[in-house]
Parts: C-alpha cells; sequence; structure tokens
C-alpha cells in the first residue's frame, strides 16, 4: 500500500515542480485528479508485475511479496469509479464552470471511454506495464486524448452559450455564465469580467437578472451563524429562502417578510426588496436587515447597515443588484410556536366590498385578495380576501399539538410541457376565475393550515410558468395611494373592457414606507399575469398613464417593458440613487438588460 501511494505521490510532486518551475498555477481539483490517476496507473503497473512473476518466477522488487491478482484486480475497480465520480463532480464544480463553462461533463464520456481501454488492455492484452508505452502505441488512447484536447481549448464550451431567462420567461437571451463558491473565486471574476449582473435563482419576472454576462450566487449559500435564542441569522447570498425555513421553522423562527415564492435566494430578496402579505404590520425586508456585505466592481468589501454606509444601504435594498454583489445578509426573524397559520377567507360580491373587508380586518399580520379581473356590473371586482395569524399551539388539534413545529410535507406537482398561446384566452380565464370564486359555498371559511399553502400556493405547482406558453408573460404590478381608489377602479375597468383579464390577479395593502428605491409605498397594490402576445405593451402603456396620474409607480422587480421616463415620474429620489450607483459602480461593470433600458447605468 505504502508502495503505491510512494509512487502515486512522487508523480504529483514532480507534476507540481513543473507547474511552479513553468509558473503555472494548480487548483485544489488539479492536485486529486493527477492523484487519482496516477494512483490507477501504478496499481496496473503493480498487476502487470504481478503476472510478470507469475509466469517468469522475476519478482521486480520486494514489496511484491504483499500484492495479490485479486487485491489488486479490486483495487483497480474501486479507484476506477472513484476516478470517473470525481472527474464528473470536477466537471460541475464552479473551478471548471468559470474555466470551460456549463457544459465540460460532455468531455466525462471520453475520460470513460479512456479508461475503459485502459481496462482492456490491463485485463485482456496484460500490456499495462508501461503507461508510457501504452500512450505512443495504443492509438485508440491517442485519439481519445486528442478529442478530449479539443474539447477543453480555452473557451471551447465558454462560446457555448447558456440560454436564460427569468420567471416569467420574457425575454429570454443568451449568456455566459458563471458562478462561484468563495470568497476568492468571487473576486477574481469580478476583476476579470469587465461587466455583469448577479444572478440568484432567476425568481424575478422581467429583465433584472439578465446580461450578457452574469455571475451566480447558487453555490454561494452557506449559513453562517444562526442565533437560536435572539432570532439573528447570517448567511451567503445564494441560500434560497426554502433552505433557510428548512432550518428556522423547527427551532420556532419564521421569515420577518416573504413573497409569494420560498424559491428566491436572499441576495434577490435584499435586491428587490421583497415584500409580503404583512407589509402593512412589518415593512419589507430591508427592515429587517441588520448588516451586508457588498463586494464592488473594484473587488473591494464594504459592510454596510442602516447606520453604517447608509447611502450604499439604501440603494442596495431594492437596487436591482447596480450597486455591488451582495456576499452576506445578518437580518432579524420572527418568532413563532408553531408551523401553521390560522387562516380566514372572506367572500366579497364586488370591489367595493372587498376594500370595506381590508379595512375592517387591517389588524390581521397578513393580509392579500385575489380578485376576478373580468367581472362586470354588480359582480365588478368581485375576489376573496385571505388573512392569518401565526397559528399557537391552542390552535392545532391533538395530532398537530405532538409536534407543532413540524415541517410541511413535500407535496408538489410539476407542469410539464408549455401550454400553446391559444389556451390563454378570455374564455379560459373567465372559466377559471368562475371557478376560483365559486369554490368558497360560504362568506366566512375559517381554518388552520400548515405554512406552505398559505405563504406559498404556487410552489406546489413547479414550473407553473409554462402554462403562459412558449412566448412567456410579463407580471405587471403597481402601487397607488389610499387615497387613489379610483384608479384601481379604471384599472381593473381597462382590463375588463380589454378581455386581457389574469389568472393570478393579488391585491395587497402597503403600509408607510421611506425609501429610495424600494417599491412599497403606502396603499394598495395589484399584481397582474399577461401572456405575452401581439398589443400587450402598447396596453400597458395605457396602464402606465393611468397608475401614474393617480401618484403610483411600478415594481422594477417585475418589470420587462417599462419606459425610462415612466420610472422617473415614479421614483422621486430616482436621481439619488443613480448618483450613489455611479459612486459604488463608477464604470458600470455591474449593469443588466434592465438598467441599461432604463438608463440606470452607463453614461
Amino acid at each position: 500500500i505504502i508502495d503505491i501511494l510512494i509512487l502515486a505521490t512522487g508523480f504529483v510532486l514532480r507534476v507540481k515542480g513543473g507547474a511552479i518551475l513553468a509558473g503555472v498555477s494548480t487548483t485544489s481539483w488539479f492536485i486529486i485528479m493527477t492523484f487519482l490517476l496516477a494512483l490507477f496507473l501504478a496499481i496496473a503497473k503493480r498487476r502487470d508485475d504481478v503476472l510478470l512473476k507469475a509466469s517468469t518466477g522475476t519478482e521486480m522488487r520486494k514489496s511484491m511479496k504483499g500484492y495479490s491478482l485479486e487485491f489488486l484486480n479490486t483495487l483497480l475497480g474501486l479507484f476506477c469509479a472513484i476516478l470517473i465520480v470525481s472527474y464528473i463532480n470536477y466537471t460541475v464544480s464552479p473551478v471548471s464552470y468559470n474555466k470551460f463553462g456549463h457544459r465540460l461533463y460532455y468531455t466525462a464520456l471520453f475520460v470513460i471511454a479512456g479508461i475503459m481501454r485502459y481496462l482492456q488492455i490491463t485485463f485482456i492484452y496484460n500490456k499495462a506495464g508501461s503507461p508510457t508505452e501504452v500512450l505512443y502505441k495504443d492509438r485508440f488512447i491517442q485519439v481519445t486524448l486528442l478529442r478530449y484536447t479539443v474539447f477543453t481549448r480555452p473557451n471551447f464550451f465558454w462560446k457555448m452559450k447558456k440560454s436564460i431567462a427569468n420567471w416569467g420567461n420574457y425575454p429570454a437571451m443568451e449568456s455566459d455564465e458563471r458562478s462561484f463558491s468563495y470568497d476568492d473565486q468571487l473576486l477574481q471574476l469580478v476583476k476579470e469580467t469587465d461587466h455583469f449582473i448577479p444572478r440568484g435563482n432567476g425568481r424575478c419576472y422581467g429583465d433584472a437578472s439578465l446580461a450578457g454576462k452574469t455571475i451566480s450566487t447558487l453555490q454561494f449559500n452557506k449559513i453562517l451563524s444562526f442565533d437560536t435564542e435572539n432570532g439573528i441569522f447570517e448567511c451567503q447570498s445564494g441560500l434560497t429562502l426554502d433552505q433557510i425555513l428548512e432550518v428556522i421553522v423547527p427551532k420556532g423562527w419564521f421569515l420577518p417578510v416573504t413573497p409569494g415564492t420560498k424559491f428566491i435566494t436572499i441576495g434577490g430578496a435584499v435586491g428587490s426588496d421583497v415584500h409580503g402579505k404583512n407589509h402593512h404590520v412589518d415593512g419589507s425586508f430591508s427592515n429587517h436587515i441588520i448588516e451586508m456585505a457588498i463586494v464592488l466592481g473594484d473587488g473591494s468589501e464594504i459592510i454596510c447597515s442602516p447606520s453604517e454606509h447608509t447611502d450604499l444601504f439604501e440603494a442596495t435594498c431594492g437596487g436591482m443588484g447596480l450597486t455591488g454583489m451582495i456576499t452576506r445578509v445578518k437580518f432579524r426573524l420572527k418568532k413563532i410556536t408553531t408551523s401553521y397559520v390560522k387562516q380566514k377567507q372572506l367572500k366579497a360580491r364586488n370591489l367595493e366590498e372587498l376594500i370595506r373587508f381590508f379595512e375592517e380586518y387591517n389588524d390581521y399580520t397578513y393580509s392579500m385578495a385575489w380578485i376576478d379581473c373580468l367581472s362586470k356590473g354588480d359582480a365588478f371586482g368581485r375576489g376573496i380576501l385571505i388573512v392569518g395569524e401565526h397559528a399557537t399551539v391552542d390552535d392545532l388539534n391533538d395530532q398537530r399539538r405532538k409536534d407543532p413545529l413540524a415541517l410541511p410535507k413535500k407535496k408538489s406537482i410539476t407542469f410539464p410541457v408549455n401550454l400553446p398561446s391559444w389556451a390563454l384566452n378570455t374564455f379560459t380565464v373567465k372559466a377559471f376565475n368562475f371557478l376560483y370564486y365559486g369554490k368558497n359555498f360560504k362568506k366566512v371559511i375559517s381554518n388552520v393550515v400548515p405554512y406552505e399553502p398559505f405563504f406559498y400556493p404556487l410552489d406546489a405547482i413547479l414550473h407553473w410558468n409554462r402554462g403562459y406558453g412558449k412566448k412567456g408573460f410579463v407580471q405587471y404590478q403597481f402601487v397607488l395611494p389610499l387615497s387613489a381608489k379610483q384608479g384601481l377602479i379604471d384599472i381593473l375597468h381597462r382590463i375588463s373592457d380589454e378581455g386581457l383579464g389574469s389568472f393570478l390577479a393579488v391585491l395587497k395593502v402597503f403600509g408607510k414606507q421611506e425609501s429610495m428605491i424600494s417599491f412599497p409605498e403606502e396603499g394598495y397594490t395589484l399584481a397582474l399575469d399577461f401572456p405575452v402576445r401581439k398589443g400587450l405593451f402598447s396596453f400597458l402603456d395605457e396602464l402606465d398613464e393611468i397608475v401614474l396620474k393617480y401618484g403610483g409607480r411600478l415594481y422594477m422587480s417585475k418589470d420587462a417593458r417599462m419606459k425610462p421616463d415612466v420610472l422617473l415620474r415614479g421614483y422621486p429620489r430616482l436621481q439619488e440613487f443613480k448618483d450613489i450607483v455611479r459612486k459604488y459602480n463608477p464604470s458600470g461593470k455591474l449593469s443588466s438588460v434592465q438598467s441599461s433600458r432604463l438608463f440606470l447605468t452607463g453614461n
């Protein structure tokens, strides 16, 4: 055993020494793969020595007494498997991903073929005594190595760009996407890349995280600390909310603010400054951040908070990733005693009654409503208001009390294919609205449910965005002041008259919030999904004017088509935001399709 290890280690040291003399850096993966390959070849060589001793009686070295054919055959099979699995892991690691792109795993075919051929030479022809001789004489090995070399040329895979889109599947584009797992890898990427935008799980709806080059945070996803006594959580920016919930809920804590999906990263939550059903009580996510670390375009890192580097903090919360790469976030959690929600559903005959319900039940922590956009006459704006509170142990039945903080069971279905564009029309939307509204047979329904169906009902349908077809959809979300109810009525009338109803029309109430670029302000916010089709954008331009007329604005995280003047008129502090972006991102290195469209970056 020591004999083989010394042989393999000596080979690695020679390779490492040669790299140092040549001034070439070596990665940990390179050392590991070189060592495993050397072990594999050393075992094959010792097997050849055992066969030579058996046929001629010649003992090449004293260590041969510790070998047998059966032992070496077993080792060959073992390290063959380890070598192949290790190589496949290497091809999908951030190191290889950033150097060769996301398709390097194709080369595993050549590695497997080469190893199979060497095993054939070893077991069938018994000629593995000299790896060098095999390399010089075996045509199959030579051709395999040649093909591998061609496929791993610099930029061979990098030119094979990846098609990316956000949740609305509009727009889609080709992008060079890189990733990282460690701080030093990120710094190297930031310094090497001329222009890029940070990208999380792609759950914003528009083009905010789209660019010709993107840096993915998904593999930068470690929990850094969790104070279970005081509910303080710190993590890297690529960790998703569902991963956080699996850790904090069993300990009696919940997210302070959560949007309608748990599949967003914590960095995305900050960049969009997400809000939830509880904004009128708890504000947006930025209200609960203690501090966060941001790597700027020049590679420097700044720690910012509500009291330190406040300009950077304010511009980053809701700033769509334009100030720098968010790397870690520390924030406060919400205390809970169960993993359930005590909810109440109220069926409203029309918009007037729905708004009255909002006002009547405004003391509830969580509230939202579904609206039938196509209803007319006395039923105009009818909907269902859903309010809720985190349930206490006393609210649970005996079975649930046995484990009040149990995580919900994983139940999901997958939307298998993209629906044809004709499947979404006025008739199908009306049919859906009729059934959804009619499912509540009673005026008021009260029950206790797990937190997932209350906060994340659509997450139970994986890839539900395929329901809008290959062309995708845009989500249109606006906010109007509380005094501008007529604006809400005008917009719903235009939607109904146009026949462009939305399956998902969600109305919420925002509380007061003073911020630079974050979307929420006190008022009513309505989010609507529209399939991309001819005439849609001109129709949305009309809605923009109604929103602006009544003093409202649009949500950048959902936007894919807003004009620059609409953004300017909706956000009074936009110029201040642009000045701060220019301060921390002077060259516009961090830029996206959206930032270019809205003139947020560049000269």
